[in-house]
C-alpha cells in the first residue's frame, strides 16, 4: 500500500530556532529585512491568517523598502520559480517579495508520484531523481537567482515546508539568513484545529487525494505547536488516522491512533472517541473505561452507551451488555442497532424467546435489518419452530439474495421437517453462493442419504472432504452411504429397477 505523501520525514531540530518571543521575533525580522541589500532568502512559519497580517505589519515598518507579494494559487507549469519570479519582478519591481503558495506545487508532485503507481519505495525514496521540480529549479537556479534578481525573497510557508526544503533541497535551504517562526495565540490557534478538524468521517470521501493530504500536513504542523491541549492533540491525531487509512496507508493510520489512545482528554465527545479508538485496537477494556468516563459527563449520549454495549459484548459480559444496549433504546428508541445489539446478547446467553421478541423490534424498527431477520431465524431453529425459522430465514434471502449463512439455515430447518429435496434445494443454493462452504455440503449429503440417493450423497461427501479433509462427520457418514451402496439389497433393487425399466423400454 502506498503511505501517504511526504511521510515520513525528518523531525525540524526547533533546537536551531531562537527562543520564542513574538515582539522580539519580529523586531528580528524585521531588522533582517531592513539590512538586507540586494539578494537574499528568509522563511517565516507561520499560518495564513498571520501571514496575510505579518505583511500589512511589514509593509508599514518598511517605507523605505518596495514590498511586493508573489501568491501562487496552483502548482507551478514545470515547477519554473526562477522564471515566473523573473517575470513578477519584472512586472512588479521590489526590494523584498513575499512569496505564498508553494505548497501547491509540492503537494501537487506528490499526488502525480501516486497517481503514477510509483511504489512505496520509490515515493519515499529522497535521491535528486525524485526530487519535485520546483525544488529541481530552485537548487539548479541558485547562481541566477543571486546574480539576476536583486531581490529579498520572504517564504512564508507551513513547518511541514521547512521540514520539505531541509531535506529535499538543502542547497537552497542553506542560502537562508534566517528562519523565523510566528506562532498563534490560544484563540488563533483554537480556531485553526476547529477549522482543521473532520466534522464527520464521511467528509474524507468529499476531499480529492491532494486536498487529504493537505489536510494531514496542517495537522501535523498543529501537533508540533507545544501549547496545543490534550483534547485538541487527540483529535487531530485522531482525525490524521482517519485520513491515513482513506490514503491506503493503513500502516500510519494505526500508530497515529495508538498515539491518539494514550493521550489524556477530558471532554465528552474525546472521551467517546478514545473509546472508539481503543475499540478498533482491541482494547476493550480500556475503551470500556473511556465510554463510562463520557457518560458520566454526558449521560444521554447514546451512541456512546451503543458502542460500550459491544465492547461489552466482545469481552463476553452479556448481561453488562444488555444493559447498556437498552440504555441506548432508553435514549434512543428506535435504534435499531440497539435492538439487534441485545438481541445477539439475550441470544448469546440462551434467552431465545427475549431475543425473538428484541429482534423482532429490531426490524420493525428497520424491516430490511437482514442480519436481524436471520438472527430471529436462528432463535427459532433453536426452539425448534422451524416453520416460523424458515420464514424468517426466507424473509433474509428477501432483502439479500445472496445471504449463503440464511439458505443454509433455512436447509436445516427444512431436514427437520423431513422436507428433503427441499433441503436439499436450499442447501444447493448455499454452495452456489459460497463453494468451499463444508457444512452445506456435508448437511446436502445427509439429506441425500435420507432421499436414498447414496451416489449423490456421497459425491457430496466428497466435495466436503476436499475443502475440509479432516472432516470426520463426513468420512464416517460416506462410509455409512458406502456400505447402503454395496449392500445386497441395494443390488437387488437396482437390478429390478433395471430390469423393469428396460423391459418397458422394448
Amino acid at each position: 500500500m502506498s503511505p501517504m505523501a511526504i511521510d515520513p520525514l525528518d523531525q525540524l531540530d526547533l533546537s536551531e530556532l531562537p527562543d520564542y518571543d513574538a515582539d522580539a521575533e519580529y523586531g528580528a525580522l524585521l531588522r533582517a529585512l531592513r539590512r538586507q541589500e540586494g539578494f537574499g532568502i528568509l522563511f517565516v512559519r507561520c499560518s495564513p491568517s498571520q501571514g496575510r497580517q505579518l505583511i500589512d505589519e511589514l509593509k508599514q515598518d518598511l517605507p523605505q523598502k518596495r514590498c511586493a507579494e508573489l501568491t501562487l494559487r496552483e502548482p507551478l507549469k514545470d515547477g519554473d520559480f526562477f522564471g515566473f519570479a523573473a517575470a513578477f519582478v519584472a512586472e512588479h519591481p521590489a526590494d523584498v517579495v513575499f512569496v505564498q503558495g508553494m505548497e501547491h506545487s509540492l503537494l501537487d508532485y506528490e499526488e502525480t508520484k501516486r497517481q503514477s503507481g510509483w511504489t512505496k519505495a520509490e515515493i519515499q525514496n529522497y535521491s535528486w531523481k525524485d526530487v519535485p521540480p520546483i525544488l529541481r529549479n530552485l537548487n539548479q537556479q541558485r547562481d541566477r537567482f543571486r546574480n539576476e534578481l536583486p531581490v529579498c525573497f520572504v517564504f512564508l510557508v507551513p513547518l511541514f515546508l521547512v521540514k520539505y526544503l531541509k531535506r529535499r533541497a538543502p542547497d537552497f535551504f542553506d542560502w537562508r539568513s534566517g528562519v523565523f517562526e510566528l506562532q498563534d495565540d490560544d484563540a488563533t490557534l483554537k480556531q485553526q484545529v476547529e477549522d482543521c478538524r473532520l466534522e464527520d468521517p464521511s467528509q474524507i470521501k468529499n476531499l480529492s487525494a491532494g486536498e487529504r493530504i493537505q489536510r494531514a500536513l496542517e495537522i501535523k504542523d498543529l501537533l508540533d505547536n507545544p501549547t496545543i491541549q490534550s483534547d485538541q492533540q487527540f483529535r487531530l491525531l485522531y482525525d490524521l488516522g482517519l485520513i491515513q487509512f482513506e490514503n491506503q496507508d493503513s500502516r500510519s493510520g494505526w500508530v497515529s491512533w495508538d498515539k491518539a489512545s494514550h493521550v489524556p482528554v477530558c471532554e465528552a465527545e474525546s472521551l467517546y472517541l478514545q473509546g472508539n479508538v481503543l475499540y478498533k485496537l482491541r482494547r476493550y477494556e480500556e475503551a470500556i473505561a473511556s465510554y463510562e468516563c463520557a457518560v458520566k459527563i454526558k449521560p444521554d449520549y447514546h451512541e456512546t452507551w451503543y458502542n460500550c454495549g459491544l465492547a461489552l459484548h466482545n469481552l463476553g459480559r452479556y448481561e453488562e451488555a444488555i444493559a447498556s444496549y437498552e440504555r441506548t433504546a432508553d435514549i434512543e428508541p428506535d435504534n435499531h442497532y440497539a435492538w439487534y445489539g441485545r438481541s445477539l446478547a439475550l441470544y448469546n446467553l440462551r434467552r431465545y424467546e427475549e431475543a425473538i421478541a428484541s429482534y423482532e423490534r429490531a426490524v420493525d424498527i428497520e424491516p430490511d435489518n437482514h442480519y436481524a431477520w436471520y438472527g430471529r431465524g436462528l432463535a427459532l431453529y433453536n426452539l425448534r419452530r422451524y416453520e416460523e425459522a424458515i420464514a424468517s430465514y426466507e424473509r433474509t434471502v428477501d432483502i439479500e439474495p445472496d445471504n449463503y449463512h440464511s439458505w443454509y439455515g433455512r436447509g436445516l430447518a427444512l431436514y427437520n421437517l423431513r422436507r428433503y429435496e427441499e433441503a436439499v434445494a436450499s442447501y444447493e443454493r448455499a454452495v452456489e453462493i459460497k463453494p468451499d462452504y463444508h457444512e452445506a455440503w456435508y448437511n446436502r449429503g445427509i439429506a441425500l442419504d435420507d432421499l436414498g440417493r447414496y451416489e449423490d450423497a456421497i459425491a457430496s461427501y466428497d466435495k466436503a472432504l476436499e475443502i475440509r479433509p479432516d472432516y470426520e462427520l463426513a468420512q464416517d457418514n460416506r462410509q455409512i452411504a458406502l456400505k447402503k451402496l454395496r449392500s445386497p439389497l441395494r443390488r437387488l433393487t437396482s437390478w429390478f429397477q433395471g430390469w423393469f425399466g428396460n423391459q418397458a423400454v422394448s
